[in-house]
C-alpha cells in the first residue's frame, strides 16, 4: 500500500453534490481532472480493493510507469 511515513493516507479530500444538479456535477469533474492532471505532486486513487483506480501523470513517473500502466495495479 502506498502511504505517509506515519502509515496513513495523507490527505482525504470528501465533497459533496446534489447529484439532481447535473451542471454542478460536470463543473466539478472538469475541475477535478484538472487539477488531478496538472498536480505536481503525485496522486494515486485507490479502490477499497487496494486497486489503483487512477493515477496522475506525476504518480506514473515518480513510479517509473508509462502511460495508463499503473491504472488496475493491486497495491493492496
Amino acid at each position: 500500500m502506498i502511504t505517509h511515513d506515519a502509515g496513513n493516507a495523507p490527505y482525504v479530500v470528501l465533497e459533496s453534490v446534489d447529484s439532481g444538479d447535473q451542471h454542478a456535477l460536470a463543473e466539478r469533474a472538469a475541475r477535478f481532472r484538472s487539477v488531478f492532471t496538472a498536480a505536481p505532486a503525485g496522486v494515486v486513487l485507490l479502490g477499497l480493493d487496494g486497486i489503483v483506480a487512477q493515477a496522475n501523470p506525476a504518480a506514473t513517473a515518480l513510479l517509473g510507469f508509462v502511460g495508463d500502466d499503473l491504472s488496475g495495479a493491486d497495491v493492496g
